[in-house]
């Protein structure tokens, strides 16, 4: 190793020491999947809803049913970003696999209560 390699290593490990380095679980930029909830009334089309007003287009919308009548769920393709830490494996999910099993999940639990 160079002089310039040990010393950056240090760096890293002094600022690890002191709580400045955060692991992320996905790499920044990472397309990831965000479900985005959307409980409409029966005259409502939710693919016109916040997708095209902020001009994204989701991935799959899913329609499951809710307690005020309809209600669905958008899965929206993302670039991973710090903002999605804390709702990794509750709205924000690795692959598409996860997003539709989680809906599905939410939607047995709702119908059995």
């Amino acid at each position: 190793m160079t002089t310039e390699e040990i010393e950056k290593l240090r760096e890293y490990e002094r600022l690890e020491a002191e709580g400045y380095l955060l692991r992320l679980p996905i790499a920044l930029g990472t397309e990831v999947y965000v479900v985005e909830h959307c409980c409409c009334g029966s005259h409502y089309d939710c693919r016109k809803n916040t997708a095209a007003k902020r001009n994204l287009s989701a991935v799959e919308i899913i329609e499951v049913s809710c307690r005020l009548g309809h209600s669905c769920k958008k899965i929206f393709k993302r670039p991973f970003a710090v903002k999605h830490l804390p709702l990794i494996g509750k709205r924000v999910f690795r692959t598409l696999k996860e997003a539709r099993e989680s809906i599905k999940n939410k939607e047995k639990k709702n119908n059995d209560e």
